[in-house]
């Protein structure tokens, strides 16, 4: 029902014609993380590239989050569907800390595996109240994805 002051919009959506919106598994957890920013959303642009293969034609792109703890362990991890293309938009929210990201072409609709073309940024990212642009992450048909692997991907 809208307030006096009209429709309000909720938060942590996607923006743009590409964007990237979360799980409702996501949506859900967010709201239970300690510590964050949900009101005071970053918003996240930049690309996807790719090596190996002809872009994703018809299939969406899931982006993982592994959001990290103060020695850089994976504490949690955010689900994210991004429209098929190249472009990245996300509103994430703030203060979310150091986070490493991971983005799977899903070939065949079941999920992230180790079939699927991969890619990981190899540097944590800081989410705290700034903008971040001109992010890129490379999916490739012969991902390393490091010590995210056993984490993020099923059945791999």
């Amino acid at each position: 029902m809208a307030g006096a002051g009209g429709n309000e919009e909720p938060k942590l959506k996607p923006r743009g014609p590409k964007a990237c919106s979360w799980t409702p598994e996501t949506e859900a957890k967010i709201t239970s993380l300690v510590g964050i920013d949900a009101a005071a959303p970053v918003e996240l642009t930049g690309a996807f590239t790719f090596n190996g293969l002809e872009g994703p034609k018809n299939r969406p792109i899931l982006m993982e989050v592994a959001v990290l703890d103060d020695d850089g362990n994976i504490a949690n991890v955010l689900s994210a569907v991004c429209d098929r293309g190249s472009d990245v938009a996300l509103s994430m929210p703030g203060k979310l800390g150091k986070v490493q990201f991971a983005a799977f072409l899903d070939q065949t609709g079941n999920g992230p595996d180790s079939s699927d073309p991969a890619g990981r940024t190899q540097e944590a990212v800081a989410v705290e109240a700034t903008a971040i642009t001109g992010f890129t992450l490379e999916i490739s048909t012969t991902p390393d994805l490091g010590d995210l692997a056993g984490v993020l991907k099923k059945g791999g």
